[in-house]
């Protein structure tokens, strides 16, 4: 039984881990370009679309995207511990998060550049 009780607290020490992360993570200060008029809206200037003018409203939406961020962290750690940071990492430095197995949306850099601290304070 002693074998058990450890994989049992090292799954709950996960959790943990998993959602002090989320919570971290989901704290992070919104687009400073946007004005939120509610949770699902806001208005952005034409000239704050940035050098490519993404026109997606999801690409600027910063707390939409730390939503899909925590949400990949939750299935991450559940599904493989050993590799989730090194996973949401790499994730992070090519601006993609698999959202779904058909589906992969593209992160603002500057999410990616809060989260990659949250994920690796000491390194940034």
């Amino acid at each position: 039984m002693g074998e058990l009780e450890t994989i049992e607290e090292v799954v709950g020490e996960l959790a943990l881990v998993s959602l002090a992360l989320r919570a971290r993570v989901a704290q992070l200060p919104d687009n400073p370009k946007i004005n939120r008029i509610n949770d699902r809206c806001f208005v952005i200037s034409s000239k704050d679309l940035g050098p490519e003018s993404i026109l997606c409203p999801i690409y600027h939406d910063h707390k939409h995207q730390y939503g899909l961020v925590c949400d990949f962290i939750k299935k991450a750690i559940k599904s493989n511990p050993y590799k989730a940071v090194a996973t949401i990492t790499d994730m992070l430095k090519k601006e993609r998060l698999r959202v779904s197995e058909n589906y992969t949306q593209r992160l603002h850099p500057k999410v990616c550049e809060k989260v990659l601290k949250v994920l690796n304070p000491t390194r940034n």
